[in-house]
């Protein structure tokens, strides 16, 4: 589904029930929308909390045509791609790019296959499976995309430290940008160094 517009819903539609304070595993949900949609509990713009009542959408909520997204497909993909890039050797990390590339493929604009691919062209680099003039192109590319598709993205900011590791060998600037991954989510655990 995609989210259109901000703060312009019809009052007391979308409500999501909310009893006595709500379930945790609602909270959470909602959480992790807000998260993913860049919004503030505060200043909402998509999701608001109605007190003792639920969550409204505040945006209008479109339906996307079956044919232009395959969240099956793509998410498959992606977790197939990013279990293969858990457990590296040289033929897993390579099922990995291909599965990776694969899902990108169905959603150009999937951030977090982007921050794995490149993550993976890294790994590739630092294990020698792959020569630096070929990976660090490759790698700088998914670490734009990544952050062109969800700047807020902890593991896009992974990626951008990654390039300024690997390519341009500033390390006080991966640290401070891996830093800053950790201050957008403290649970990434691919932004904790060694």
């Amino acid at each position: 589904m995609r989210v259109n517009g901000g703060a312009q819903g019809a009052a007391g539609r979308g409500l999501a029930p909310c009893h006595g304070g709500g379930e945790p595993a609602v909270n959470q949900t909602i959480s992790a929308l807000r998260r993913a949609l860049g919004d503030d509990a505060d200043a909402p713009r998509f999701v608001s909390t109605v007190p003792g009542r639920g969550y409204r959408f505040l945006a209008q909520v479109i339906p996307e045509d079956a044919a232009t997204r395959s969240a099956e497909a793509y998410l498959q993909l992606y977790a197939a791609g990013w279990s293969a890039l858990t457990r590296p050797s040289g033929g897993k990390l390579a099922a990995a790019l291909d599965l990776l590339k694969q899902a990108i493929a169905c959603d150009p604009g999937f951030a977090l296959a982007h921050a794995h691919l490149a993550d993976g062209y890294a790994m590739a680099c630092v294990h020698g499976l792959m020569p630096a003039r070929e990976a660090i192109p490759l790698l700088r590319a998914g670490a734009e995309c990544a952050m062109t598709a969800d700047p807020a993205l902890p593991e896009a900011h992974v990626a951008r430290a990654r390039v300024q590791e690997l390519a341009e060998q500033n390390f006080a600037a991966a640290l401070a940008i891996l830093d800053h991954a950790i201050e957008l989510d403290p649970l990434c655990f691919t932004a904790h160094p060694l």
